[in-house]
């Protein structure tokens, strides 16, 4: 509706609209337009990549200390602590800090860069040779997310062995080891591949010579005599072996497994909560631009349908506030999404991730720290053939299922660091932001007065 003596058009509540990522575009919203109006779209780059940088910082740099804690945890299955809640955690970490320093908790940082560079080689090399989607929406139909889950999963399972080879790297403990270099892990990778020399000529010189001792248990022995014989043909004759480290097609399943149902559920999860968030931000984005208009300082509305310049300045400043702050609020429930989302696919899933630590070290003669005491080191002495045994031998001993759980209260330490520092973030954002408004209305009070004064002057000049 147009003014008939301004010529401008009202605001009205329907013509605010809101964007599909549930970011509120405030500057297309239908309203006052002024011209030289603040700068929004370089304000939103800047706040974009403050919040891109929070997120990389606070997923990889904050968390990978307890993630380094946990996973020697997970792999240490003869250890006494479980480590089940974060204040069991405390004093191992100062031990270990104060023996080996700050490093010991950086292990595998570098190879984890590795690893999801590789996975996103692949999946663009992928997805350009097959044209399988690398990108999905809520809009997306079954067959687009089955092939972007089947991308995944590919990509995910060449990256297998060099991924094995980083949870080494964060597990083996900084006295026993020398630092590792960057692309070490895509060296050790190729151990998976690696077949014992003269395995076959072996495996046929034990098959000639088990015949010839089977033949001579021929006789009118009772059954559990021969038994125990041909036991003992077999042990003597078997090849020694020196490693117990994995083929690449016995880990494959489980590692593949863990990080795409990691992905997928996190997925889901984020899909639900970005919902939730969107609507609450949608009030919140009305409510905050309706009063910015129709509840502001500027006075009556009628002055600024007159063109009164103070109140055409208050209406753009505050709008410019609001829009500001409605865009940061999307960025910061972005990372709030991805921080929940997260938390919850690894609870689900650590059991899982047990298996799949144990699974990777097993056979690389890795020497870890005890983290009973903090103080020494132990080695990893497993021959796990692969999931179902761990599961079993789990099912077996004393602590049951809860020793897959072991390290679970690094994991909660490591999303309570993660929450305070993203509250941390917004704290000084806000603070910024209220600075910004002081100045910018403190500034606005100096011009109204500075043009107010010449004003006055004249009309007592012209009183006299």
């Amino acid at each position: 509706m147009r003014n008939s003596r301004s010529g401008y058009r009202e605001l009205s509540p329907d013509s605010i609209n809101q964007s599909s990522t549930g970011v509120f575009e405030a500057e297309k919203a239908d309203v006052y337009s002024k011209p030289n109006t603040f700068p929004l779209s370089e304000y939103k780059d800047v706040t974009g990549f403050g919040v891109g940088f929070a997120a990389v910082f606070g997923e990889v740099l904050i968390s990978h200390p307890f993630v380094v804690f946990r996973r020697q945890c997970q792999v240490n299955s003869a250890s006494q602590s479980l480590h089940l809640t974060p204040f069991t955690c405390f004093s191992i970490f100062s031990r270990i800090t104060s023996s080996q320093g700050l490093t010991a908790f950086w292990k595998g940082l570098s190879s984890s860069f590795v690893v999801y560079g590789l996975v996103l080689g692949i999946e663009n090399l992928v997805s350009e040779l097959y044209r399988l989607p690398k990108e999905i929406s809520a809009h997306s139909s079954l067959r687009r997310v089955a092939q972007h889950v089947i991308l995944k999963t590919v990509a995910w399972s060449f990256v297998t062995p060099v991924y094995a080879a980083h949870m080494v790297e964060c597990v083996q403990s900084e006295i026993a080891s020398d630092s590792p270099g960057l692309f070490d892990c895509i060296k050790e990778a190729s151990r998976r591949f690696w077949i014992p020399k003269n395995f076959f000529k072996n495996s046929q010189k034990l098959s000639s010579t088990l015949q010839g001792d089977f033949s001579k248990l021929k006789s009118n022995q009772e059954p559990k005599n021969a038994f125990t014989d041909v036991k003992k043909a077999i042990s003597s004759r078997l090849p020694i072996t020196t490693s117990r480290l994995l083929p690449y097609w016995t880990i494959v399943g489980p590692i593949t497994f863990y990080t795409v149902g990691h992905y997928t559920i996190k997925a889901i999860t984020s899909y639900f909560l970005r919902n939730y968030y969107r609507n609450n931000n949608s009030l919140l984005g009305r409510d905050d631009l309706y009063n910015s208009f129709y509840k502001s300082r500027v006075g009556d509305s009628s002055e600024l349908y007159e063109g009164n310049i103070d109140g055409w300045n208050e209406v753009a400043r505050e709008r410019e506030e609001t829009a500001l702050q409605a865009t940061y609020m999307g960025y910061y429930t972005e990372l709030n999404v991805n921080l929940w989302a997260s938390f919850l696919a690894d609870m689900i899933l650590y059991p899982l991730e047990t298996i799949v630590v144990r699974l990777c070290v097993q056979g690389t003669r890795t020497l870890v720290d005890n983290l009973d005491n903090g103080e020494s080191i132990v080695p990893v002495m497993t021959a796990y053939s692969g999931m179902g045994d761990i599961w079993q031998e789990s099912l077996r001993s004393a602590t049951g299922l809860l020793g897959l759980y072991r390290g679970f209260g690094a994991l909660i330490l490591q999303y309570s660091m993660h929450l305070g520092f993203l509250y941390g973030i917004r704290y000084i954002y806000e603070q910024i932001l209220y600075n910004q408004s002081v100045q910018q209305q403190t500034i606005a009070d100096q011009n109204l007065f500075s043009q107010r004064q010449p004003n006055h002057g004249i009309q007592n000049e012209s009183n006299l």
